[in-house]
């Protein structure tokens, strides 16, 4: 059977309720085609008028490029979000694979592959932009859906009007601006409530440290997993373990070297229950230097892998858009 049309079949069973099922990819390596419209149903939560694939020749070879960095983001991100252990890691995680849909819809949006009855829906839903749709010919007017029209010629005829919206107002936590990573710093933030300050500050740095792991695996496995998709490097069960084993110890032996950048706290009134911030730091070159010759030392994937500055460049790139989105 198409693997297309069987994970399409799988996506329209499943709504966007959240990411229990498997992590499977919606990139098909073989014939280069994404899952159109896997990836805007998983968006919308319902059937949609889509292109069942998009081919990357139709994209800029930019955009392509940028369009299996995602997939391979989403695709680590998921399998993340099955072991993470704490909710705020897993709230955080959902957070950044539905932006990251998000993302793999703008760029497949470029490549013609959305009908305009579909894009409209994306406008409304906030994922696409009006004012580009409009520059692209298609009438995006969000009253349309909220208000129906009088009927002409009918007297005292009631016009339904549907629920606007509710409206979100961005909100900033304690330590958060020292939880974004920056040229040479990955940084990550954590967050407890307890009746004892000190346990609360324990637990929060131990989900600030997993949050901290998450996102230099996720990061490191996005990145170099692309590398080893334009190969002919193939992996197969043994070597994906060994592949997967070698960034885990080594990101786990390296992040001993971070440092504490913020611990703030907040006490509720009526409970007298205490809220802790931390935000915690650690050098890019301390993590992937080490990790990088650890993969270089391995035959196989030494034929994938980059030199270094390469791979640094390619992990910022994606580390950039990670620490775009969800919750930091």
């Amino acid at each position: 059977m198409n693997r297309n049309l069987f994970l399409t079949g799988v996506f329209l069973a499943i709504a966007l309720t959240g990411f229990s099922q498997d992590c499977d990819k919606y990139l098909n390596q073989q014939t280069n085609v994404v899952n159109t419209k896997g990836v805007v149903l998983r968006v919308l939560g319902r059937t949609a008028d889509v292109i069942l694939g998009t081919n990357f020749s139709s994209l800029t070879n930019t955009a392509s490029s940028q369009l299996q960095m995602l997939d391979n983001l989403q695709y680590q991100n998921c399998l993340k979000w099955q072991t993470a252990k704490s909710e705020f890691t897993k709230e955080n995680l959902e957070a950044k694979m539905e932006q990251t849909l998000a993302e793999m819809v703008k760029l497949l949006n470029q490549s013609g592959s959305i009908p305009p009855a579909t894009v409209k829906e994306l406008v409304l839903s906030g994922v696409l932009d009006p004012d580009q749709a409009r520059k692209d010919g298609i009438v995006v007017d969000p009253a349309d859906d909220r208000i129906a029209p009088t009927p002409k010629n009918v007297d005292d005829v009631p016009v339904p009007i549907l629920p606007v919206p509710a409206k979100w107002e961005t909100v900033t936590f304690p330590c958060q601006a020292q939880a974004m990573s920056s040229a040479g710093v990955i940084r990550a933030r954590g967050m407890e409530s307890s009746m004892d300050p000190q346990i609360a500050k324990s637990i929060a740095n131990v989900i600030a440290l997993e949050e901290l792991a998450s996102k230099i695996e996720v990061t490191v496995k996005s990145t170099t997993q692309y590398f080893i998709d334009r190969t002919e490097t193939n992996l197969n069960e043994e070597l994906t373990k060994r592949f997967n084993r070698t960034i885990d110890v080594s990101v786990n032996q390296t992040i001993r070297g971070y440092r504490n950048t913020c611990e703030e706290y907040r006490q509720n009134n009526q409970t007298q229950k205490y809220q802790c911030f931390v935000a915690l730091e650690i050098n890019e070159d301390t993590v992937l230097k080490p990790l990088h010759e650890e993969l270089k030392k391995d035959p196989e994937l030494t034929k994938a892998v980059p030199d270094f500055t390469k791979f640094k460049d390619a992990f910022n790139e994606v580390l950039n858009f990670y620490e775009r989105t969800g919750n930091n």
